[in-house]
């Protein structure tokens, strides 16, 4: 994946949905259970806790959807692409029933169309939201075990040397175009001790990497008692011997103070990259959106960001098409881009949402000219990450081993988050490599070439 979604919190891949079959151990006795995953991390962490309690329930959890006793479809329903991926899946896992198959679907689409979906999709079984996904093994008919009431621990189902800590549900933005808090309603974040717990279990079971998600991570806490903030929640995670990175993705622009990024600056498990999806630059868009600013408060904070906090890695999404885009105020944002140099960058096209504001503004700009001004910005931005990669040839990075090929390791540099900004592959040196690394082993690798994504090194 390259590219970061149009609203803070959520990914997608090229040309849809990021789909994760996640499955694991299988045995000869328990029910059978296998789960696709749809859409951003948030949605993963929710798949991961729903596969934690079948697990605990007894079920076996199966990598292979033909072999699963029940099928769980965990939608995303964000945007057009999402929602048709997500109608394509819960098709494709009917086509697998054969009448002896349980299918439940879940997720953001069902919160928000089950009605329609339940009309047009019989041979679904059950239907379940965002909200009550802990009674899925009842659904299935087997019973969670939750020993003094405690969340049974979820499932890492990708590399266990990394995961994602999910800090708040829900949004209290009135972005114009999101239907974000129309799926999962306002901001509700989790306390900071609940949050420490998780990350201290994860940590024990390997994860060396946090990854912090919400929708808005800036504005963590505000809704608790006593107003915790990001940073005093950072200050507590850092303090896990175990943790070695801590990543902060989706910042809300106005809330990245001087304060935060002196903390990002001076805390070394803090990586110094920032994911700030800043939409557009142009100041009428912007205010349609809902969200203010303009082009110069824009370049002003990313000059603040990048004094505070020398060789910082950015990465921000924009979206174009718009109701409000107009050739010329497009053409600004295409200016704008050259002149910030950011280092990871997604574009998408406007998706018009019923139940959002922005639905009465209509959608005037079409798809072909959306795909076309999306094309000119990703060709602009493929010369500037290529520029800027060229330019970290010869530097040292600390980075983190993801695989292994025929002739070199698969590694990420902290300012590379999984699945979105490209790898590192460094070549295998019988000269430097005293012993061969296995994934989650952390080494120092020197730059030595650069594509507009990758970049290439060896060991130091």
């Amino acid at each position: 994946m390259k590219n970061a979604a149009p609203c803070p919190g959520s990914h997608l891949a090229r040309g849809g949905v990021s789909q994760s079959w996640l499955g694991g151990r299988t045995s000869e006795s328990g029910i059978r259970v296998g789960l696709v995953s749809l859409g951003c991390p948030k949605n993963l962490v929710d798949s991961q806790k729903m596969l934690g309690r079948l697990n605990a329930a007894g079920c076996d959890i199966v990598s292979d959807p033909e072999s699963a006793d029940v099928m769980i479809v965990n939608t995303c329903g964000f945007i057009t692409d999402a929602k048709r991926e997500s109608i394509k899946t819960i098709l494709e896992m009917a086509r697998l029933k054969n009448g002896k198959k349980q299918l439940i679907v879940t997720g953001c689409l069902v919160q928000r169309y089950v009605d329609e979906l339940r009309r047009e999709l019989p041979e679904v079984d059950a239907w379940v939201g965002v909200f009550g996904q802990e009674a899925i093994p009842e659904i299935i008919g087997v019973k969670s075990p939750q020993p003094s009431g405690k969340e049974p621990f979820r499932a890492l189902t990708g590399p266990p040397h990394l995961a994602y800590l999910k800090i708040a549900e829900g949004c209290s933005r009135k972005c114009s175009f999101c239907a974000i808090p129309g799926i999962r309603g306002l901001q509700q974040s989790r306390p900071i001790d609940e949050l420490v717990e998780e990350a201290a279990e994860l940590a024990s079971h390997g994860a060396t990497e946090l990854i912090l998600i919400a929708q808005d991570t800036t504005n963590y806490g505000k809704d608790l008692p006593g107003t915790p903030d990001l940073i005093s929640l950072i200050q507590r995670l850092a303090a896990l011997r175990e943790v070695r990175w801590i990543r902060i993705m989706y910042l809300y622009p106005t809330r990245v103070t001087r304060k935060l990024l002196e903390m990002i600056a001076g805390e070394s498990k803090v990586c110094k990259y920032l994911d700030i999806p800043l939409q557009h630059c142009q100041g009428d868009v912007l205010a349609a959106m809902r969200r203010g600013g303009d082009r110069m408060s824009t370049t002003k904070l990313i000059d603040k960001i990048r004094s505070v906090v020398p060789g910082i890695f950015l990465r921000s999404s924009f979206m174009v098409g718009f109701p409000t885009e107009t050739q010329r105020r497009f053409k600004e944002l295409v200016s704008f881009l050259r002149d910030a140099s950011i280092d990871h960058v997604g574009v998408f096209t406007y998706s018009r949402e019923e139940g959002t504001e922005a639905w009465g503004l209509g959608d005037p700009v079409s798809q072909q000219e959306k795909r076309h001004r999306r094309s000119i910005l990703m060709r602009v931005q493929n010369e500037i990450s290529a520029n800027i990669n060229r330019a970290r040839i010869g530097e040292h990075h600390e980075a983190v081993v993801e695989g292994i090929g025929s002739n070199y390791y698969l590694c990420r540099i902290s300012g590379q988050a999984p699945e979105i900004d490209g790898i590192t592959r460094m070549r295998m040196s019988p000269d430097s490599d005293s012993r061969r690394l296995d994934p989650g082993d952390y080494v120092n690798v020197r730059i030595t070439g650069a594509s507009a994504y990758d970049l290439r090194g060896v060991r130091q």
